[in-house]
């Protein structure tokens, strides 16, 4: 005898697996981001939905991540602000905030107590903390701090440049919040080189405080616009000052002439944030994760830079730097076609050849 399956059991079954979906679904965690920023701008905005798929990609389906952009709230340098908007996303619905920049990590730092699991990331000179703690020891909260070298960046723009005076430029809130002119003085003292600050809140601060000064280090500047960055760039040219950044290889895309920052750095950033969040996700606490990020280094030049401010570059630097630029923007002394360099090329042969029989 055929036994068929009974309707009954295809409608048990299905509402079966209605209740295991239900029921996984029920036990999904969500979480809400809030970013709280020192200043945003187009390309802050950009940098921050990358970092938000970032996230999303890294957590995958452990949580569902929600990332609103009226949750990114901006302090313009302010230190009262700061506290406000962190106080605000402790009474509302935000799970995680993660905090950049100088003045919100000022604030923050100093509170102590942390009711919601607190991210605060900054990129400090190796000068300005003498000691990173390797953890935070304090429940929900961590820092991530990337640590860069003013006295490093300074050593390599002399082997370029060799400047005698350079000019420190550096937003102003910057120096109202940390010992920037007390730590050149000391990196001056050591590297036997002058420095004049140029604080600034536009380019304009810069571009009319250029007097008294052979090279121009830009130790912020994170926050201006590509367009900002090139106008700066080309008024650094036309005074033939050579010029050195703390930021990414973009601004010497944009002009500036060198910087000793590695091209995957801010992936770098990104994966480290997202692995922080995915912790937060699973349960661990933050106070026992590494705080601090070793950033890679690497001498990149603009070649049409140096040409036209008329910098040579020295030999001793070339095996180990990557360039950038446009090669149709070369100006060459002379022109060649293939004959011709296989004319001179002949003829430099001949001349060592010449050289080689006259010293036998």
């Amino acid at each position: 005898m055929i036994q068929t399956n009974h309707p009954m059991r295809y409608i048990a079954t299905l509402l079966l697996c209605i209740c295991v979906n239900l029921f996984s679904n029920s036990q999904t965690k969500n979480f809400q981001i809030g970013y709280l920023l020192d200043k945003t701008s187009p390309d802050i905005e950009r940098l921050l939905d990358e970092l938000s798929s970032e996230i999303s990609a890294v957590v995958g389906e452990d949580a569902v991540i929600a990332f609103s952009k009226s949750n990114r709230l901006v302090n313009d340098f302010d230190k009262s602000l700061a506290l406000k908007h962190y106080n605000t996303f402790l009474q509302n619905e935000i799970d995680i905030i993660i905090a950049f920049g100088i003045v919100n990590n000022a604030v923050i730092s100093q509170l102590g107590t942390y009711s919601k699991p607190t991210i605060v990331f900054g990129a400090i000179s190796a000068e300005l903390f003498t000691e990173v703690p390797e953890t935070s020891n304090i429940p929900n909260y961590t820092s991530i701090i990337t640590t860069q070298s003013y006295t490093e960046d300074i050593t390599l723009f002399k082997k370029l440049a060799n400047p005698k005076t350079i000019g420190v430029a550096i937003e102003k809130a910057f120096l109202d919040n940390l010992p920037i002119t007390k730590t050149f003085d000391a990196i001056g003292n050591d590297l036997d080189v002058n420095f004049k600050m140029i604080p600034f809140e536009n380019i304009d601060d810069i571009t009319s405080n250029l007097d008294n000064v052979d090279a121009i280090y830009l130790a912020g500047g994170f926050y201006l616009s590509d367009a900002e960055m090139i106008q700066l760039a080309n008024a650094l040219i036309d005074k033939q000052l050579p010029s050195f950044t703390t930021n990414q290889v973009k601004d010497v895309v944009n002009g500036i002439l060198a910087t000793n920052h590695d091209q995957s750095e801010i992936n770098q950033f990104f994966r480290r944030i997202a692995l922080t969040v995915e912790s937060v996700v699973n349960g661990e606490e933050l106070s026992g994760l590494q705080t601090r990020m070793d950033s890679k280094t690497n001498l990149t030049i603009n070649y049409n830079t140096a040409e036209k401010i008329g910098l040579p570059l020295k030999y001793s630097l070339i095996a180990t730097t990557s360039f950038v630029g446009d090669p149709q923007e070369i100006v060459a002394d002379k022109i060649y076609n293939l004959v011709g360099v296989m004319q001179e090329a002949i003829a430099e042969n001949l001349e060592l050849q010449a050289v080689e029989q006259d010293i036998r």
